[in-house]
């Protein structure tokens, strides 16, 4: 890949190189922003802009007529707030059969497969967002996808229960872009 490894020139590990350089980037930015702690200030200075605390303002959102689905201003489907309520359920093993995971993955690895799986093949108005929550130790970790240049799927949508360190659970669920299933979400191949 790039002409200095021997690392085969595919779709996937064109993505996977450019996960691995994003997140590169976005950690050099992090240790460059964050400095060291002694650069703090060691008395606190008190100043009439900076004692108020400040309300984020909420994302605009609006709903996909589509799906059905409420939309960021950006056009990511917006993601489940409560993910202790999530049902695994409503989600089904052999529809997540692309997605090459296995459960006692590692927690990073299983991941890395998932947003591989998730980013691959997405056409222009593909948008994908994702969640992740810790409960109980355990973490939660929920992806969906949208604007699909399937003619069948609007939407998918899985989820990975991840227990130290290893993945536990996984499922994933569906929105057909016709038929009877175009505003909920199913476990059953779409027309």
């Amino acid at each position: 890949m790039f002409g200095i490894s021997n690392v085969p020139d595919t779709p996937r590990n064109r993505v996977a190189a450019g996960i691995a350089i994003a997140l590169g980037l976005a950690f050099g930015f992090y240790v460059a922003v964050s400095g060291d702690k002694d650069d703090a200030p060691t008395t606190p200075t008190a100043s009439a802009s900076t004692d108020l605390p400040t309300v984020p303002t909420p994302p605009t959102s609006s709903v996909d007529a589509a799906t059905g689905e409420a939309m960021m201003a950006s056009g990511a489907a917006m993601m489940p707030d409560d993910l202790t309520s999530l049902d695994p359920s409503d989600y089904s093993i052999d529809l997540a059969r692309f997605i090459p995971v296995e459960r006692g993955m590692e927690q990073f690895a299983a991941k890395d497969e998932i947003l591989v799986y998730y980013n691959d093949n997405a056409g222009p108005q593909t948008r994908v967002s994702m969640t992740e929550k810790m409960v109980d130790g355990a973490t939660i970790f929920v992806i969906r996808r949208t604007g699909l240049p399937d003619d069948s799927v609007a939407a998918e949508e899985s989820y990975a229960l991840f227990d130290a360190g290893k993945l536990a659970a996984y499922g994933t669920r569906i929105k057909c872009a016709r038929g009877s299933h175009t505003t909920n979400w199913t476990t059953e191949i779409c027309p």
